[in-house]
């Protein structure tokens, strides 16, 4: 198997997973954890680890970006992954109109959490090497019921279409550093000594 399809099958599996969590879910204000799922390769499968990111960790972009450098990176190339999925919830905007993509590249609308066209999605970015793709579903609140998704939409580097984040660069680095192997000592130290 290729690396595109390896990471075509990864995102398809983390997204079948945030549909699984979304079935667990038994409040209306319930929400998908953040985390970071690596995949190291082992033959036509791979083996996933999946890290969780405590909310002060994502609370601004100084705690962010020594994330990614601190954290991330260390655990991508520790566990010799190939690919590596981030999986989040978080706010966009859906922009109707040539105008309002306008306003908002000259940064003259509000962060997205501010805007009145605001849409609450779970967006699911698998990052390999050299590509980079992003699901997305809208996530439906009824204030009643526990959350659902809805359908996905499917985007990906190339063709004229960039895809990127706070991460994906940093990430990127990681994964054309790592082996593909697993460091058994990082893993010891990370997971104690039954890893």
């Amino acid at each position: 198997m290729d690396m595109n399809d390896m990471a075509i099958k990864f995102l398809d599996t983390v997204c079948e997973s945030a549909e699984d969590v979304g079935r667990s879910f038994t409040e209306a204000d319930d929400d998908w954890v953040p985390i970071m799922q690596t995949a190291t390769p082992l033959g036509e499968e791979f083996i996933v680890y999946t890290f969780g990111f405590e909310g002060a960790m994502l609370a601004n972009d100084r705690n962010k970006d020594l994330m990614a450098e601190q954290m991330m990176k260390p655990l991508i190339t520790g566990t010799g992954a190939k690919l590596v999925a981030l999986v989040m919830s978080a706010w966009t905007v859906k922009f109707e109109g040539e105008d309002a993509w306008n306003a908002y590249l000259s940064g003259n609308i509000p962060r997205p959490s501010a805007h009145p066209n605001r849409v609450e999605i779970v967006a699911i970015t698998v990052i390999a090497p050299t590509k980079i793709m992003t699901r997305t579903a809208e996530i439906l609140r009824d204030g009643t019921n526990p959350p659902t998704l809805g359908p996905w939409e499917h985007m990906e580097s190339g063709e004229g279409i960039i895809v990127e984040g706070r991460f994906s660069a940093n990430l990127q680095e990681a994964l054309r550093d790592s082996s593909g192997k697993v460091d058994k000592k990082f893993m010891r130290l990370v997971f104690g000594e039954a890893a």
